[in-house]
């Protein structure tokens, strides 16, 4: 009788202790609501920051006013704040950063919000926005999409700055073609493309499509150029020194349309994102890397072939002497062995170290993959650049 006694009382503060760890998890998960809400829900954070902060940031500033406009439209409360930021604490400096898109387009337990915080580092307290999805979707889109341009743009700025210092290229009509490829998408990044939409959009893509096929026909002639040029082991130095130095201009050139096609396919894809992947805009360049990687690896061969021949030490900066350089040294080198050699030109050791060195540039980021980070001083905004990141 005891024993059945003893298992009913078991029973009962078994299914009571139930009970009372189900409520005590219920007032939990609700008592905890807010902070979940903060801490793992995607969040927008508006702050103020302090003027030395700003300047640590490196952020560049942002062309045109499309920007500023669209933080008024995704960020009203942000808006209302820098409207009168001159009588706020640190400097009327603010700090926005944007969860990156995939975790805004999802966000967890329903609405997106804002924490805005004035006072830098001294307050606390948050306050909580609701904010509009797609309006803040497309201010990310915007700030990222400029952020490209202007890594393009310098790039571009770049390219054109080294032609313009090899002058002797300027009568060879490759160097004009590449010329007027990098003026064309200099021209077209310093244009305020985040205002582009719908037939102007498709406008500027169908160029961007022609520049492509363009700079891709000249890429490709440029690796069979190169290619031709170093299709004979040279046995004579002076010879070969005349063609490394013909080799080089091809080879810069070349380059410089790789770069080129880099810039075509990152700014189709600032102007295409969410559309296409950054693997698909880049199927191009995947494929002219290859080309441009067998090139250089005909190219490399040819320069060992070339120094084997010539007894050339790239290491020691040492070639051989040959003919009467050689004749002349004869007996001298029967005692010293270094009278066998005769110093490398050091710029010709460099631009063969050069030729037979070339890599492909990493990629850029993904800068739709990241958060956007923005910064407000006196109505104008300021983008963080991927360097700065």
């Amino acid at each position: 009788m005891w024993i059945i006694w003893l298992i009913g009382t078991v029973a009962v503060l078994l299914v009571a202790g139930g009970i009372a760890l189900l409520i005590f998890l219920r007032m939990r998960k609700r008592g905890g609501e807010e902070a979940f809400a903060l801490s793992d829900r995607p969040a927008v954070l508006i702050e103020a920051v302090t003027e030395a902060e700003f300047e640590k940031s490196g952020a560049v500033e942002s062309p045109g006013k499309a920007l500023f406009g669209a933080i008024g439209t995704a960020l009203p409360v942000a808006a209302q704040a820098f409207s009168s930021a001159s009588d706020l604490a640190g400097g009327g400096v603010y700090r926005i950063v944007i969860p990156k898109g995939a975790q805004l387009a999802e966000p967890q337990g329903g609405a997106l919000r804002a924490f805005f915080r004035e006072g830098g580092e001294q307050a606390a307290e948050l306050t909580k926005v609701n904010v509009a999805l797609p309006a803040l979707l497309d201010l990310a889109a915007v700030a990222v999409r400029q952020l490209y341009l202007i890594q393009i743009n310098r790039e571009m700025k770049a390219i054109r700055r080294s032609l313009d210092e090899l002058s002797s290229f300027h009568e060879e009509e490759l160097f004009g073609k590449v010329l007027a490829l990098i003026v064309q998408i200099h021209t077209m990044s310093e244009t305020e493309v985040q205002n582009c939409r719908g037939e102007e959009r498709q406008r500027m893509l169908i160029r961007l499509d022609g520049l492509q096929q363009e700079t891709i026909a000249l890429l490709g002639q440029a690796n069979l150029t190169l290619k031709r040029e170093t299709a004979s082991v040279l046995s004579d130095y002076r010879e070969y020194e005349r063609k490394v130095a013909a080799v080089q201009r091809t080879f810069f050139l070349r380059n410089a349309l790789y770069e080129v096609l880099s810039s075509v396919c990152d700014f189709r894809y600032a102007l295409r994102a969410g559309e296409i992947s950054v693997a698909q805009s880049r199927a191009v360049l995947r494929l002219y890397t290859a080309q441009c990687l067998e090139a250089q690896e005909s190219l490399a061969a040819w320069h060992a072939g070339c120094a084997e021949k010539l007894g050339i030490d790239l290491g020691n900066r040492l070639r051989k002497r040959k003919g009467l350089d050689r004749a002349k040294t004869f007996f001298p080198a029967l005692f010293k062995k270094e009278k066998k050699f005769r110093p490398l030109d050091e710029g010709m050791a460099q631009t063969i170290e050069e030729q037979m060195g070339w890599q492909p540039p990493a990629s850029r980021p993904d800068l739709y993959g990241r958060d956007t980070e923005l910064y407000v001083r006196d109505g104008k905004v300021y983008l963080l650049p991927e360097e700065a990141s």
